[in-house]
């Protein structure tokens, strides 16, 4: 099985209506600003196959940006904790 991977910059704020729309980005900008909420987000590598359905992308994205903010209250809920 042939995986093609490629680079993609989308929204990833989940509250935006331009959540996981990918973006056309012909200067492989590593980094993309969103123009209706003006969240900041960074590329990704994913599969192509994955890219072209919007809903299967919006899913992963979805699932991966809950896993991340998760991931990281996690470690800031701890810091505090080393901190006190």
């Amino acid at each position: 099985m042939l995986l093609t991977m490629i680079d993609v910059v989308c929204c990833e704020n989940p509250a935006c209506r331009d959540f996981a729309r990918v973006a056309p980005n012909p200067h492989q900008l590593k980094s993309y600003y969103c123009p209706v909420c003006g969240k900041i987000s960074y590329s990704r590598v994913v599969d192509a196959a994955l890219a072209e359905s919007y809903e299967r992308f919006k899913a992963y994205l979805r699932e991966r940006v809950t896993s991340e903010g998760r991931a990281s209250q996690t470690s800031n809920s701890q810091t505090t904790l080393i901190q006190s």
